[in-house]
């Protein structure tokens, strides 16, 4: 059995008996639950752009505050792959933990959903669909923080950017 002396800052020490063929296995987890996420993402934005592209579609309407398209792809290339972080944190909390990191599956599923959407959405239709992220990203959020307040963490910017497009799309709405 492999066993290694970890050093708190502390001061005080325990065993370890994680051999480090399962640290290797586990961080590789990581990377995937980041890097898929970011992949899946960044199909269904270039497929928003062709699409846009090919029916000569504005990739937004014009309004206030609105970020351009390219910080939009930023933030969700950023955004996602930060999901799939706090996914497997809250998956290797334990036991709740695999329960309710079915919510960041559902967010990363509804994500991509919400980005093909929005291609031919509205005024209206943008705002319904912005309210309904910053719904699905709070209640996200709320329930992974139940198992693993760092997957909470994770899930904070994503809440933030919600209600950003929230507002922005709200106000679009008003404007017209």
């Amino acid at each position: 059995m492999y066993s290694s002396t970890l050093v708190a800052p502390s001061g005080a020490t325990r065993q370890s008996t994680t051999p480090p063929r399962f640290q290797q296995i586990a961080t590789r987890r990581l990377w995937l639950n980041a890097f898929v996420p970011l992949l899946l993402v960044l199909a269904v934005q270039a497929l928003m752009y062709a699409m846009a592209g090919a029916n000569n579609l504005p990739l937004q309407e014009e309004t206030p505050f609105a970020p351009s398209p390219w910080l939009s792809l930023l933030a969700c290339a950023l955004i996602f792959p930060m999901w799939g972080v706090a996914r497997w944190k809250t998956w290797s909390s334990g036991g709740e933990g695999r329960r309710e990191s079915r919510w960041v599956v559902a967010l990363i599923a509804w994500g991509l959903v919400h980005q093909a959407l929005m291609v031919s959405a509205g005024a209206y239709a943008a705002s319904l669909l912005n309210l309904a992220s910053l719904l699905m990203v709070t209640a996200t959020t709320w329930h992974v923080a139940k198992s693993s307040a760092e997957a909470a963490w994770w899930l904070t910017p994503s809440v933030l950017w919600a209600l950003y497009t929230s507002f922005v799309s709200f106000a679009a709405l008003a404007l017209q």
